[in-house]
């Protein structure tokens, strides 16, 4: 009896001794923002956020006045006629596109002692928490943000019709002019030709282009009618007919002036705030014209972004309010669970565009359970751009580690 209970004495010391040489091991997970001094070190990983980028289409059309707009009336007959030199804008669209960036507000200090829990942590180029014991392809890529500069609009107000009259600018004037001889003794004065090269004025090349104008029309005619003597037709007539229409409405725009519409993509970013954020957030004013002004302007409308409540599950929301209440609860890697939210962009009181898509800062942060940072037992992937888990494996050993572990 007492050779029985020393036997058991003795080897309950010799597990105590065997479980005193062997370390603890254990996992810690904190926020770096949250440590005090004294921490470790460790890996540190980011959770990502999400940044708007706005797309804002913006058409320009540039009025530009002809040289004989005052001439239009009385010499083409007609008063649709640009009077003055203008511009203005439209907004004619709005695209969404989100971007990943590394939050400052969501680094985590990941350290572990003992063989026990040593799993890989599988992170992108800004860090960003991509995946645990994940293989290279498993983890998704994502677009890089890179910001754009607002483009410039080409100006139109030097705009020359000097190019469209075919004939010359100058003309040829006869003058005459005396001049005082001496002749047998006494002054006589004798008419003298002088030619001079002069710029036809205004009225005079308006006549010579309305001319030019009813010569074209007749032309044209013509060739619609067979009148001319060699008749086009097919491909021949086609390309005649647009030339000739083409030569008319340069010669039309010097009365009734030009217009000139171009189109420029303008990019603003927006970087949406936590849950609780629900201000509407003003990216730029518009002035139908003077175009795309700052936010602070002093004239044009404001264009703003405005989110919606984001959709986060009550469920998810029920279990994250009994865990806060779990003061023995001890994190693993925390991930994001994002949240679905809609924008709004708003002009002049009015709504002109809507987007909808997953934000990761609009969501929650949960953790997994230490057991997905044991060595090999569990591959996570992670999507880089929200944050949320993907996908969950439980490993299988190899082979050989099975065998060699069963003969030992």
């Amino acid at each position: 009896m007492f050779k029985k209970s020393f036997l058991l004495s003795l080897s309950v010391v010799i597990l105590l001794a065997a479980a005193c040489k062997t370390p603890l091991s254990t996992v810690s997970v904190n926020n770096v923002k949250t440590l005090s001094a004294g921490h470790g070190d460790g890996i540190i990983y980011a959770l990502p956020k999400n940044v708007l980028e706005i797309q804002v289409d913006v058409v320009k059309t540039t009025h530009i006045k002809g040289p004989f707009a005052s001439f239009a009336a009385a010499l083409l007959g007609t008063d649709d006629i640009i009077s003055k030199n203008s511009s203005e804008y439209k907004l004619n669209g709005i695209r969404f596109k989100t971007f990943a960036l590394s939050d400052e507000n969501a680094h985590f200090l990941v350290e572990t002692q003992g063989a026990e829990y040593s799993a890989h942590l599988n992170m992108n180029r800004q860090g960003i928490l991509t995946g645990i014991n994940s293989l290279p392809g498993e983890s998704l890529g994502i677009d890089e943000l890179k910001f754009k500069p607002s483009p410039n609009f080409t100006e139109f107000s030097n705009i020359s019709y000097s190019d469209v009259m075919a004939k010359d600018f100058h003309v040829e004037a006869v003058d005459t002019i005396f001049r005082q001889v001496i002749k047998d003794s006494s002054y006589v004065r004798v008419p003298v030709l002088k030619k001079q090269i002069r710029a036809k004025n205004a009225q005079d090349q308006a006549n010579e282009a309305a001319a030019f104008i009813v010569r074209l029309r007749k032309r044209r005619f013509k060739l619609v009618a067979g009148v001319y003597e060699k008749f086009y037709e097919g491909k021949a007539l086609e390309l005649a007919l647009k030339e000739l229409e083409r030569q008319e409405n340069e010669y039309v725009s010097l009365f009734t002036g030009k217009s000139f519409t171009e189109q420029k993509t303008f990019y603003f970013y927006h970087e949406p705030g936590t849950a609780l954020d629900k201000d509407s957030t003003e990216l730029f004013k518009f002035s139908k014209t003077e175009g795309v002004l700052p936010a602070n302007s002093k004239t044009g409308l404001p264009v703003a972004i405005y989110p919606e409540n984001p959709n986060i599950s009550g469920a998810i929301q029920n279990y994250l309010n009994n865990r806060a209440d779990n003061t023995t609860l001890v994190n693993g890697i925390c991930y994001r669970m994002p949240a679905m939210c809609k924008f709004g962009i708003t002009y002049d009181k009015k709504t002109i565009g809507e987007f909808s898509d997953l934000i990761a800062q609009k969501g929650s942060v949960l953790s997994l359970p230490l057991e997905y940072m044991k060595t090999g037992k569990y591959n996570v992937v992670f999507d880089p751009e929200t944050g949320a888990m993907r996908s969950v494996k439980q490993l299988i050993p190899n082979d050989n580690n099975s065998k060699k572990s069963k003969k030992e």
